[in-house]
């Protein structure tokens, strides 16, 4: 299900949706794909360091593929690929699309949750206008 905000608000379902992301214009917004909960970022100094971070798993790489797949599979055109800046997000975003560019506003502010302007970069992001012909990838 493909759901638009704004004015215009409505959700779309089977192939609607597809013909609506082959037109473009829309922001695909994506979590990373499956990760090793046994470990966490509590070690992490730096975001080059993939050692120090929780990773994707073989089984989150495969489902990574899978939608880079479909994507292509479906013509779905894709502009700009953003991911946050930890490892997960990017190899994600790499396994997807095959490209990435790291953009920090994706991953948000410091943990604080009671900070509402927390994802304020990110709603940027989200509510940027993609031209028709293309979509824009935010993971």
């Amino acid at each position: 299900m493909l759901c638009i905000a704004g004015g215009g608000a409505r959700a779309l379902a089977g192939p609607a949706v597809r013909d609506a992301l082959a037109h473009g214009g829309y922001v695909l917004y994506f979590r990373h794909a499956a990760t090793n909960f046994g470990r966490n970022d509590d070690r992490l100094t730096g975001f080059e360091n993939c050692v120090q971070q929780r990773n994707l798993t073989d089984r989150g790489r495969d489902e990574a593929r899978t939608i880079g797949a479909a994507i292509n599979r479906l013509h779905i055109p894709i502009g700009a690929v953003l991911a946050s800046p930890f490892w997960r997000t990017r190899e994600t975003a790499q396994l997807i699309f095959g490209r990435v560019t790291v953009a920090a506003g994706v991953r948000g502010g410091p943990a604080q949750p009671d900070d509402r302007g927390r994802y304020g970069a990110l709603h940027a992001l989200l509510s940027k206008p993609v031209p028709a012909g293309g979509n824009t990838a935010i993971r």
